[in-house]
Order: structure tokens, then sequence, then C-alpha cells
């Protein structure tokens, strides 16, 4: 299954990361720890001011 490509940062244009709420599969932390950045670990609950993506340069 293709994906889009990730939309890019309002401010830096760089390609932003999809925040993932909730425990993660094992790989995916795995891959964050080792700074494979595939995602950002968003926290147990997304709260109402939550975002689905976030970027890594500019932390926008």
């Amino acid at each position: 299954m293709a994906t889009a490509d990730p939309p890019l940062c309002p401010r830096c244009a760089a390609p932003m990361l999809p925040v993932i709420y909730g425990f993660p599969v094992p790989e995916t932390i795995a891959q964050v720890e080792a700074g494979q950045a595939v995602a950002v670990l968003g926290g147990c609950m997304r709260r109402p001011e939550g975002t689905a993506w976030r970027c890594l340069r500019c932390t926008s």
C-alpha cells in the first residue's frame, strides 16, 4: 500500500513526521530510539490541541 508524501512544514519547508498517540508497536519505539525518525511519539492520549504532524527541523 503506497502512502502519500508527508506535508511540508509551513515555517521551514522540511518534510513533517506523523505524530503517533497511544502505545506504538515495539518496532516503532526501536526506530525512534535509534534515531531513525519515522514518527514522533505523542504520548498516551491525544489532547484536543494535539496535532497529527510535527517538524523535527524547526519543531513546529
